[in-house]
């Protein structure tokens, strides 16, 4: 992504000016946990082609899992994560002091705080790897689909072709602890369970070698 453009898009996003197709995605705290996920689509997010929301109890929620996780990481490393998105996407944090009145019960009530900030937020889909914890006969009916990081990423890809594209090259250049060829980008993806078919792996990979072609282009 050029330098002029990745400006434009960070003035439109601190105005709030963001394309209309571009949906609004509740992450789950599940999601946020594992950083390969969460920086894919913060990527897609930096690049508008999707808005992503989340609440306090989700940022407590995946900072404590990874703590029980990896305990070696530092408590102050993931806080700078947090503060990281909440000055990227300012309105993206979503007011705790949501009413319970009208919220549909969850097979987890411990879930039903997730509900709450996506009907809040107005998102149109959950992101999470716990879809049978959100039903799709509870949800339905607000509008609201449960779908796993993958659907977020192919659905971009498909209906949001450029945006999809550009964080995709945007995340991978910036991985250099190693650098990763386009063949091992795409197996960490598969890795991080962000391609689970076929079709997506040969269109990424499209995708980066097109990057790569236009590069020699402009060198030649």
């Amino acid at each position: 992504m050029a330098r002029g453009e990745d400006e434009a898009m960070h003035l439109a996003r601190s105005k709030g000016e963001w394309p209309a197709d571009a949906p609004i995605v509740l992450i789950d705290s599940c999601v946020w946990h594992h950083s390969f996920s969460r920086n894919v689509l913060r990527h897609l997010a930096l690049a508008m082609a999707i808005r992503i929301r989340w609440s306090r109890s989700i940022e407590a929620e995946w900072i404590a899992s990874v703590q029980r996780a990896r305990p070696e990481i530092p408590r102050s490393r993931l806080l700078m994560v947090r503060d990281r998105f909440r000055s990227e996407f300012p309105d993206g944090l979503v007011p705790e002091a949501l009413p319970r009145a009208g919220v549909p019960r969850l097979p987890d009530p411990n879930d039903e705080h997730v509900l709450r900030a996506a009907m809040h937020a107005g998102a149109t889909i959950i992101c999470t790897v716990d879809r049978r914890g959100f039903p799709a006969e509870i949800l339905g009916p607000l509008g609201i689909t449960a779908v796993p990081p993958h659907a977020v990423l192919s659905d971009c890809i498909a209906k949001q072709h450029a945006r999809g594209a550009a964080a995709l090259h945007a995340h991978r250049a910036g991985l250099d602890r190693p650098s990763l060829s386009a063949r091992e980008y795409v197996d960490a993806l598969k890795k991080s369970s962000l391609i689970e078919n076929a079709a997506l792996e040969r269109q990424v990979l499209r995708i980066l070698a097109r990057r790569g072609e236009s590069a020699r282009e402009r060198t030649d």
